[in-house]
């Protein structure tokens, strides 16, 4: 299957803040967050890589590092709005947040 390049996007509340830009600044692990990094630029690059589905159009970027760092976004194959960023161990309140955040920027 041929890479193909996307638009990423990073997801802005109505009140001009971003989840995944505030979870990004509290991060200290300064090795997850190249991680994260290097994930978004493959990204941009067309390189998915692993994910799985949550529902209601929000994927599941999976990190195989450190706690397990995920990155909830929307891929509609062409833009991917990055929503927000977690762990394994948050997972199930990250989808809830993600969903919510997708619900939000659709309206």
């Amino acid at each position: 299957m041929e890479a193909r390049p996307r638009n990423v996007e990073v997801y802005v509340a109505p009140d001009d803040t971003s989840p995944f830009d505030d979870s990004m600044e509290k991060l200290k692990d300064a090795r997850g967050k190249a991680e994260i990094e290097t994930r978004i630029n493959k990204l941009r690059r067309g390189i998915v890589g692993d994910y799985v589905s949550t529902g209601g159009g929000i994927i599941e970027l999976r990190i195989h590092f450190g706690p397990g760092y995920r990155i909830y976004c929307a891929d509609n194959g062409t833009d991917v709005l990055i929503l927000c960023a977690g762990k394994k161990s948050t997972q199930t309140q990250d989808i809830k947040r993600a969903k919510f955040y997708w619900e939000e920027w659709n309206r």
